[in-house]
């Protein structure tokens, strides 16, 4: 049981920002400091959901990384085959029946990573 605690393990809080996406709009392509400024808010706000995680595992060995990219299981997926970690714990947001028990992300996660993933309800 010794090795359950928090000391024995390393976790990794990922958030992932996901990059605007030009869809067709030529006078939106043509403003790319709007679109700068959109994807550095969103790189703040997973910045700052990262390390209100990393306030509630106090005590345990806590690295915080923000990931970007127009999707968050791609983004993900991407990390892990990249990186040494052992597994993706991960929550179901989702409140539709359209996904059954997963959410849409999460669903994407457990049927597309090459590692084993935890879905917390």
């Amino acid at each position: 049981m010794e090795h359950f605690g928090p000391e024995h393990w390393q976790v990794t809080v990922a958030s992932v920002s996901r990059t605007p996406t030009v869809m067709g709009s030529p006078t939106f392509a043509t403003l790319p400091s709007y679109a700068d400024t959109i994807e550095d808010a969103a790189v703040q706000e997973a910045r700052q959901a990262c390390e209100q995680t990393m306030t509630v595992l106090e005590g345990w060995h806590v690295d915080c990384t923000v990931l970007t990219g127009p999707s968050i299981a791609d983004a993900l997926i991407g990390y892990v085959r990249s990186h040494p970690v052992d597994a993706i714990v991960v929550g179901r947001r989702s409140h539709s029946l359209s996904r059954h028990l997963l959410g849409s992300i999460s669903s994407e996660l457990a049927s597309h990573s090459p590692i084993p993933v935890w879905v917390i309800p």
